[in-house]
């Protein structure tokens, strides 16, 4: 039996209308929305077609339709404002991968989900989370997507998607609600990780709530920096006068940008607006608000739980042809999927530092300016 769900998820996968796909496989469009609706039926010549065209091996269209993310309840943070085709095409990459983990997670032990759910403020929020997660309430979240995975949320890692970050959603599947964390590759970790810690607090203090606002974002926002950099701590690093070498100092051992830790000196009132607003000139005169000095990149992390479980299923190093079999997967694709996430030998005996040691000095009288 092939499923006309499973046509529209492939579609959408892809990031194609109905119209696109019409035109690729030489039919109507009309014939194509018949088909994902059950109302007409797929010849064995068509099926072949899609298949083809979609990159998508025939038995992946003979199998019940995937779990789906509600697209009403995903929560998106992003460059700018994202269409409704570039949404839709996010969430279906990310529920293809998601349905894979799921697939794999049958056949292991599941983690409980651990992640504290509260409306309290977004401060009190973070640090029940951090607590959640077992950290010293004074020291750097050195690996942030295996502390979230261990606290049963799914991350999940997405091919670079141009103008979007990173979206979250409460995913129901075979009675669970689960937690789950997308995120579009190829961005700086430092921009990773406020990324993810903003999604977080809204996993946290937003699960509830139906319609995305601004006041929410604003919520995020704090729910992020406390995560990422608790006030009790980072009141006593971040020391006026505050100054772009001081800044570049303290982001290796934080894991956020210059600016992100700028604008929390800003917030936690250590530094004025007049110093905020020099600082942010200043690294914009340096061609840095963009682009942070290399030799102060964060390392970008990867998440660890789906390839874990590959590796657990299918050995070390994965049987890949026996796991898209199984997944109803092309090869080469399952491996792109797949080199998204940290292998064993990645992290075994690995420090879990995520962050580069290096320091870079500015020249002190460009760099600081009075009360």
């Amino acid at each position: 039996m092939v499923y006309g769900e499973r046509v529209r998820q492939a579609r959408e996968i892809r990031g194609w209308t109905q119209r696109e796909l019409a035109e690729l496989v030489k039919k109507d469009k009309s014939l194509i929305a018949q088909v994902e609706v059950g109302v007409k039926a797929v010849s064995d010549d068509l099926l072949s077609l899609i298949a083809l065209t979609t990159r998508f091996p025939v038995s992946f269209f003979t199998e019940p339709p995937l779990t789906e993310f509600p697209i009403s309840g995903i929560l998106f943070r992003a460059r700018s404002n994202v269409s409704r085709k570039a949404l839709v095409e996010a969430a279906r990459n990310a529920e293809h991968i998601f349905n894979i983990g799921m697939s794999l997670a049958r056949q292991c032990k599941g983690l409980p989900v651990t992640l504290p759910i509260s409306r309290q403020p977004a401060t009190l929020c973070a640090r029940a989370t951090r607590t959640a997660m077992g950290l010293d309430p004074t020291q750097p979240v050195h690996n942030l997507l295996r502390a979230l995975e261990r606290m049963g949320v799914w991350v999940i890692a997405l091919p670079k998607l141009e103008g979007r970050d990173a979206f979250c959603v409460w995913a129901r599947s075979e009675g669970q609600e689960l937690p789950v964390i997308a995120y579009c590759t190829g961005v700086p970790g430092d921009r990773l990780r406020l990324s993810i810690a903003h999604e977080v607090g809204h996993l946290v203090m937003h699960k509830t709530v139906l319609k995305p606002s601004s006041e929410m974002e604003s919520e995020a926002y704090s729910f992020g920096a406390e995560l990422l950099l608790p006030e009790t701590a980072i009141r006593k690093e971040l020391i006026a006068p505050m100054t772009l070498t001081s800044a570049a100092r303290l982001k290796p051992r934080w894991g956020v940008s210059m600016q992100a830790l700028i604008r929390r000196a800003y917030e936690l009132q250590i530094v004025t607006e007049r110093q905020y607003r020099y600082l942010f000139f200043q690294l914009s005169a340096n061609g840095w608000r963009t682009r942070e000095p290399e030799n102060l990149d964060v390392q970008v992390e990867k998440p660890r739980l789906l390839r874990k479980m590959a590796e657990m299923i299918y050995g070390f190093p994965i049987d890949f042809r026996q796991m898209a079999a199984e997944s109803h997967i092309g090869l080469g694709e399952l491996k792109s999927i797949i080199a998204l996430y940290a292998d064993k030998s990645e992290v075994a005996g690995k420090n879990e530092s995520n962050v580069s040691p290096k320091v870079i000095s500015f020249p002190r009288a460009e760099a600081r300016i009075r009360r």
